[in-house]
């Protein structure tokens, strides 16, 4: 077959059209031993964190029986959110990405 504004041979035609498959196929997240791996140790972290959060201030209470002083304890284990997320949030603002997120 040729091209008819030219008479050279047509690059594609129907007989020559190149319909490749990917190498690798698309595996589900959920079969990804990667991708499992992350979330699983991110759902022990999580859960962990949780455990001392609760814990913590409760094995205050039972030491010491002190609320003002299981009350410390839980302001002690917010603190580093307020001095460290709160400011790093607002300079991540302050900066912006332009994207008008």
């Amino acid at each position: 077959m040729t091209d008819r504004m030219t008479d050279r041979p047509a690059l594609e035609t129907p007989e020559t059209e190149v319909t490749s498959q990917p190498d690798t196929a698309v595996v589900p997240l959920r079969r990804n031993m990667d991708f499992l791996r992350l979330w699983a140790g991110a759902g022990i972290s999580r859960f962990g964190t949780t455990v001392s959060v609760v814990t913590y201030p409760m094995l205050v209470l039972w030491q010491a029986g002190s609320a003002a002083a299981t009350g410390a304890v839980g302001f002690a284990g917010a603190l580093p959110n307020l001095l460290v997320q709160l400011p790093a949030g607002v300079l991540a603002d302050r900066a912006g990405t332009g994207a008008g997120y």
